[in-house]
């Protein structure tokens, strides 16, 4: 039996997850309470994306082994596979009362914090990992993350730089070193670093994310639009909000002051279409990247499916208002009447203008990871649509009609931005 569990165990680490679950069960088939082999069955079985089942094998092997501290770690991981990120604290928590020399469970507490974006509590919990094991991998890129995040690059460095030393084929640290260099807007760098983490580790997700963003950041709009994400990234939350509701409102104020003083127009106006463009390019910009690198040979293979997918139903959006766009710019040319006008001109106009943007909830929507808050936000924007589509048709068919749909649609744009940004800024339980 314990030859079983040796062997599950390696091939386990060797990421031979369908290998390590056969001997496994080979295990559990001589000794059925074993929590030690259901613990490492229920990983196994949660990285070939059977979650259901891998929550039900970890809760059998606490269920048998209910002060031990492995069972409880074992769930934990589980459910931070399944992104409960609140139930995975509880659960090292618990693994953490019955054994606080874990330096590996101190790192997966520390994980959790990064993930919900208490770098503070995060840094804490890898440097009590590490008080455990000075040179624990996990906990020793953790900090480092962390560190990045708190702003506190020299000491990020150091401690990427020591680990690197001890383990140079280690593609989290890679990884982490790749984030760091775009932190320090060194795209170019940050790549050969997330090549390397991923040569190691493929499947890794951290480091294709970061590759990702350093091919995009070949564009210098997206690398300038990079850096204000990284920015905001090392904010506290009240602060991004901050940020946001300061440029909204800073924004009216200006306007205001334009209408009263009439010479402030000439800044006023260039102003308030910059912001406007910048708002658009910041939840657009990442998704139209992804669209210029399905081009690369290289960048089409970095994107996922959702990603891809994702540009996709951009990329057909954009086309429409392209295709319309023409359009509008042949009938306006070709145009005899005011009728043929507002038939040949104006309507592809307002559908150009429709389809571009629908962009921006269409980026937003297919850019939201919570599958709640996806479907949701897919019927919103369904709705957004159709209230555009409204408005269109009206101007041909009935044009005193159209300004209630048209309403409709502007306020559901800008409220869809407000409605975006809450959904962002939630911290994943």
């Amino acid at each position: 039996m314990e030859k079983h569990v040796e062997r599950g165990r390696m091939l386990y680490s060797s990421s031979r997850y369908d290998a390590a679950e056969a001997e496994l069960r080979k295990a559990l088939a001589e000794e059925p309470g074993d929590f030690i082999a259901l613990g490492f069955l229920a990983l196994s079985i949660a990285h070939q994306d059977r979650p259901d089942e891998a929550l039900a094998t970890a809760q059998e092997a606490v269920g048998h082994g209910p002060d031990e501290p492995y069972p409880h770690f074992a769930l934990a991981l589980v459910h931070f596979i399944r992104d409960e990120y609140l139930k995975s604290k509880a659960a090292v928590l618990e693994s953490l009362r019955l054994d606080d020399e874990a330096p590996w469970a101190w790192a997966l507490l520390a994980n959790i914090h990064i993930v919900r974006e208490e770098y503070t509590e995060a840094l804490d919990a890898a440097n009590h990992g590490l008080e455990i094991d000075p040179e624990d991998s996990g906990c020793q890129n953790f900090k480092a993350l962390a560190l990045t995040q708190l702003g506190r690059h020299r000491e990020a460095a150091a401690t990427i730089k020591g680990q690197l030393q001890r383990d140079p084929d280690d593609a989290m640290t890679h990884a982490n070193q790749g984030w760091a260099e775009l932190h320090a807007n060194n795209p170019k760098q940050a790549a050969i670093h997330f090549r390397e983490a991923l040569r190691l580790e493929p499947e890794l997700e951290f480091a294709r994310v970061g590759m990702l963003n350093a091919l995009r950041a070949r564009n210098p709009i997206f690398r300038l639009l990079l850096a204000y994400f990284l920015w905001m990234s090392r904010l506290s939350q009240g602060a991004r909000w901050g940020v946001i509701i300061g440029g909204v409102f800073g924004v009216k104020l200006l306007r205001q002051a334009a209408k009263h003083n009439p010479s402030l127009m000439c800044i006023a106006i260039p102003v308030i279409v910059l912001y406007l463009l910048f708002v658009f390019i910041t939840w657009t910009g990442p998704i139209l990247a992804n669209l210029l690198l399905r081009l690369d040979k290289f960048g089409r293979h970095v994107l996922s499916k959702d990603e891809i997918r994702a540009s996709n139903y951009v990329g057909v959006s954009l086309g429409l208002s392209i295709l319309f766009g023409i359009a509008a710019a042949a009938g306006w040319l070709c145009a005899t009447s005011p009728a043929a006008m507002t038939t040949w001109a104006l309507l592809p106009a307002m559908a150009a203008g429709l389809f571009l943007l629908m962009i921006l909830p269409l980026a937003g929507t297919l850019n939201t990871s919570d599958r709640k808050w996806r479907i949701a936000l897919s019927v919103y924007t369904g709705l957004l649509f159709a209230c555009g589509a409204a408005a269109v048709a009206m101007i041909h068919f009935s044009p005193n009609r159209a300004g209630l749909p048209g309403a409709l649609f502007v306020i559901g744009l800008v409220l869809y931005t407000w409605l975006g940004s809450v959904v962002c800024s939630q911290r994943p339980d």
